[in-house]
């Protein structure tokens, strides 16, 4: 039975991991699942401390780590005797080797094949997708490594952080939402989300059920308001 050890970057991958699916994804539910089944895979290395593919299959750095796919995330770790120590824990999609290895070192980080089938990857433009709040959000054109076979899609860390940059305003205006009142929200969201989506006609058509003597009257009394301060 092998001795598991989590290094201090792996233990701040964890909670940084359940940080974000929490308060940027917004689902403190699959935020918990998703570290319990990290933990879960990451214990069945105990039994069988070779369970994780070599790194160096699908890359041409000469190094010792082994790597185990947990769901979108992948643990990174090493033997040595009994013990085997996790290094890092980092999602699938970024770009792990740059990571693991330090930037200034000489050697190529690029990866050559596929994580998860070996086969060759290939340039494209992808849409990434993501759900905030029920709501679909997708971003076209995105710079990506495609695997030729399995269609495994992954990014280098500064188109990570470019998508990350991209979809931090949007969950703000989700949270800003949420400010309105559940039924104002649900109401404003799914203006937002019919298509076609036309803001000028939407804005025409705000008040159509509103009485003109109603609205009128609401505008004489914001008037009055105003004056009061």
């Amino acid at each position: 039975m092998k001795k598991i050890n989590y290094s201090h970057e792996a233990l701040n991958d964890l909670v940084e991991i359940e940080r974000y699916i929490r308060e940027e994804l917004m689902s403190p539910i699959a935020a918990k699942n998703t570290i319990a089944k990290i933990a879960k895979n990451v214990r069945l290395l105990e039994g069988f401390a070779e369970l994780g593919a070599m790194l160096s299959s699908i890359t041409d750095i000469d190094n010792d780590y082994r790597y185990l796919v947990c769901g979108k995330y992948l643990a990174f770790y090493r033997i040595f005797g009994t013990d085997i120590f996790v290094i890092r824990i980092i999602f699938g999609s970024r770009d792990y080797l740059s990571i693991l290895f330090d930037e200034e070192n000489t050697f190529d980080t690029e990866l050559k094949s596929c994580l998860l089938c070996k086969n060759s990857l290939e340039n494209k433009e992808t849409t990434f997708r993501i759900e905030i709040e029920e709501c679909n959000i997708n971003i076209i054109n995105v710079p990506s490594h495609v695997c030729s076979a399995c269609g495994e899609v992954s990014f280098s860390d500064d188109v990570f952080k470019e998508l990350e940059s991209i979809v931090f305003p949007i969950r703000e205006s989700f949270n800003r939402a949420k400010q309105l009142g559940l039924v104002e929200a649900e109401r404003f969201i799914a203006l937002l989300r019919r298509e076609p989506f036309d803001y000028t006609e939407w804005r025409q058509g705000l008040f159509a059920d509103v009485p003109l003597e109603k609205f009128l009257q609401d505008a004489q009394n914001f008037r009055d308001s105003m004056d009061k301060q």
